[in-house]
């Protein structure tokens, strides 16, 4: 996920395109919006989980919404969601879809617009979806119901090819296209488009080409830019015959003849390139985790459980039981990393069907229930175990997409001493290196009001301990007599001092 652009969201009208950086850095006075970002992937992330009717779960195991009509800005009927993403290009892979193979000519960077209404009874649902890809653009458009009503193609409109087609969730918020089995036999789909095809090569072909020669020039052309599928059609051109061959020489990237062919070949594949981008997205908002705001508080024992703890929950709840859960040498791994970042260790002592959950002070070996600690034990431990417990896993499972993990964290200095911030910011910059030479992306979101983490991070960039081009500074403020937000974007230069920052940001009003 390279970036991402949210309109008509609570009070962000229009957040503009906001690139996801190693750290991102959320900040604003309450209710300005902030909040409301970070909380898109876990919003995200419930939808995928549970079975819906439409793309987005408004309320559910992480965050509440509400739901549609709730969510909405103040007087707006329409919300989007913007994403930016690239999928590498399937030279050595095969992904077969009804018929045929998609080809992606090149790694692709994909920016998906998903614009969603409400229907009468309250039910979410994609009213347009816009992709654009290089030089190609493609808008297709549902009613309600979730009949298509229209497609085009760089400005072509294709709509009598997809008319009535419906727009199905399979496994994300991406919806496919159907045709209802009730109506199969008389509408048309996705093979009007290849016949299209078809006598669009014929007219331009000898009379006796065969159909196999035709089907193989289909195949073989795919999605890409211009250029790129141009000189891909030119390069395979000499395989079949002279007429198409001396055929494409006479095309470029401005010819009709070209443009014609290439969107058809885009219309064809839209099916099977939808599936491809749920598919990826699906993969990608797996990979989001989230730490609420008010994390539990520590308790002096849990029962323990025959479960199976797989992940430290949204708000630490079961920490106990996740490092119970581990096995011996994964325990000793975790309290290793932990030890030498913070200079204390979690443990775990068991008493008959109860387990404790025990500080060890590194220097001292002194040892404490969770409990007899400050508060800011209790909520700086699970974001610090959900930090080592993503890299772990990203080592153990391979994924079809090498998508990032992103960890989004609402307000990660509660009670925290500046110290202890400043020792959470290392641990974020140290855990990011530990990704990259584990060949791993993670991306941290951070919503705070920590003048100390801002200032912090200044200094690693100022020492050169991480990199200025690494961390992105997100701004929501009030527009002038409005509750509308708005978004500004700062960064630091090379010497950790903070560009385009509004002067007595952290001061008050």
């Amino acid at each position: 996920m390279k970036s991402i652009k949210i309109r008509n969201l609570r009070s962000i009208k229009n957040s503009g395109n906001i690139t996801l950086n190693a750290i991102n850095v959320l900040l604003g006075q309450n209710n300005s919006g902030k909040s409301t970002f970070l909380r898109l992937f876990p919003l995200l992330k419930q939808s995928i989980e549970a079975r819906t009717r439409g793309p987005i779960l408004w309320f559910g195991d992480y965050v509440d919404f509400g739901d549609f009509n709730t969510a909405v800005s103040k007087g707006e009927k329409e919300m989007s969601f913007q994403f930016e993403f690239e999928i590498p290009d399937n030279h050595n892979q095969r992904r077969f879809y009804p018929g045929r193979m998609i080809n992606l000519h090149e790694n692709t960077t994909f920016n998906l617009t998903l614009m969603m209404k409400s229907s009468g009874e309250n039910k979410t649902y994609v009213s347009q979806l816009i992709l654009t890809f290089f030089d190609q653009k493609t808008e297709i458009s549902f009613d309600a119901n979730g009949k298509t009503i229209n497609f085009l193609v760089n400005n072509e409109d294709f709509t009598d090819m997809f008319k009535n087609m419906e727009a199905i969730l399979r496994n994300g918020i991406v919806p496919y296209l159907a045709v209802p089995l009730k109506e199969r036999h008389s509408l048309k789909n996705e093979y009007d488009i290849l016949d299209e095809i078809i006598k669009f090569l014929k007219q331009r072909l000898r009379a006796n080409t065969k159909i196999n020669t035709i089907e193989s020039i289909i195949a073989n052309s795919g999605i890409g830019s211009n250029k790129t599928v141009y000189n891909k059609i030119l390069k395979e051109a000499t395989k079949y015959s002279k007429t198409w061959e001396n055929k494409v020489k006479t095309w470029n990237t401005e010819n009709v003849d070209f443009i014609k062919y290439k969107n058809l070949i885009i219309a064809l594949n839209y099916q099977g390139l939808l599936t491809i981008i749920d598919e990826y997205l699906v993969t990608s908002i797996r990979n989001f985790h989230y730490i609420k705001p008010l994390r539990a508080t520590a308790e002096r024992f849990h029962r323990r459980q025959d479960l199976a703890v797989s992940e430290v929950d949204a708000q630490g709840s079961n920490l106990a039981m996740f490092i119970d859960n581990l096995t011996l040498r994964k325990r000793e791994e975790f309290q290793e990393w932990v030890k030498e970042a913070f200079g204390f260790y979690p443990s775990i002592k068991t008493v008959e069907r109860h387990v404790s959950l025990r500080l060890i002070d590194a220097k001292t070996n002194n040892d404490f229930n969770i409990a007899d600690r400050g508060f800011g034990f209790s909520q700086i431990l699970p974001i610090i175990t959900q930090l080592w417990s993503i890299i772990d896993e990203s080592k153990r499972f391979r994924q079809r997409y090498n998508v990032p993990i992103i960890l989004a964290i609402e307000q990660p200095e509660l009670h925290l001493h500046p110290a202890l911030q400043a020792k959470l910011i290392d641990c974020f910059t140290e855990t990011i290196k530990l990704a990259r030479k584990k060949i791993v992306e993670l991306k941290i979101i951070i919503e705070t009001h920590s003048q100390t983490i801002v200032n912090y991070i200044g200094h690693k960039i100022a020492d050169n301990d991480f990199s200025e081009k690494d961390v992105s500074i997100v701004l929501f403020e009030f527009k002038d007599n409005s509750n509308d937000s708005f978004v500004k974007l700062s960064n630091y230069n090379k010497q950790g001092f903070l560009e385009n920052w509004p002067i007595g940001f952290f001061e008050p009003k």
